[in-house]
């Protein structure tokens, strides 16, 4: 359940959950809601996220995605 990267930039820890792109290319994500997840994260990933008290991870789809998420190029 624990996001696909821990990544620390200028001081800063980001947690991202890596995701397939949305779109024609990419597709739907995958509902995971029958299995007791929510969306397309795992039951496991919700499970943690509601645990983990500190900043809540983001999740991202992309390069750009990641980069925008963790302050780089603003």
């Amino acid at each position: 359940g624990v996001p696909d990267l821990l990544v620390s930039y200028l001081g800063v820890l980001t947690l991202l959950e890596v995701k397939r792109p949305l779109g024609a290319k990419g597709g739907m994500p995958e509902r995971r809601d029958h299995e007791g997840g929510k969306g397309d994260l795992t039951a496991a990933q919700v499970k943690w996220w509601q645990r983990w008290k500190g900043k809540p991870a983001i999740v991202v789809r992309n390069e750009n995605e990641a980069l925008r998420a963790i302050g780089v190029g603003e």
